[in-house]
């Protein structure tokens, strides 16, 4: 990726997060009209992660926001990498080959704080934003992390999101 591009969008996200740690965001809804807000600037920062870091085909990257929708962890998928939380994971909802590791669990384990809302972006090999729902392995492991809101990229290339009960 270029790197005057990235170096803008990093600028724009650092600027975005000083906003909102200067604001005290408390229940899921405000949230929500948060990452609603800027989510255009989470986008790329997620394919960032999912271009730079994972190696493969299908690159998935995601990111991990706390209640006042600052980032606080990044990840992406991996075709050599596991971790004992993918294990239990896949083999918790009966998948016990999905072993390796998945972008939503390794931001998940990379995450030092309480999880409020995970994003998660998917590029095929050309490029193209593609469907990046979370699998059933990584459904149970963001339930029993907290999370409340899951987004995640379409076909279509905007996003969709699930609303996770407590």
């Amino acid at each position: 990726m270029n790197q005057d591009i990235r170096s803008q969008i990093e600028t724009q996200t650092k600027e975005l997060q000083e906003v909102h740690d200067s604001k005290e965001v408390t229940e899921t809804e405000e949230i929500k009209d948060t990452v609603e807000g800027i989510k255009d600037e989470l986008i790329p920062r997620a394919l960032i992660t999912a271009t730079e870091q994972s190696k493969g085909k299908v690159r998935v990257g995601a990111l991990v926001l706390d209640k006042k929708g600052m980032i606080i962890a990044k990840g992406c998928n991996s075709y050599t990498k596991t971790h004992p939380q993918q294990a239990l994971a896949a083999f918790t909802v009966g998948k016990p080959k999905q072993i390796f590791l998945h972008a939503e669990i390794d931001t998940l384990v990379r995450c030092r704080e309480d999880p409020h809302t995970i994003l998660v972006c998917r590029l095929r090999p050309n490029g193209q934003v593609a469907l990046a729902k979370p699998c059933s392995v990584c459904m149970s492991a963001i339930e029993k992390s907290g999370c409340k809101i899951v987004y995640y990229t379409t076909d279509a290339g905007g996003f969709e999101n699930i609303e996770i009960g407590d």
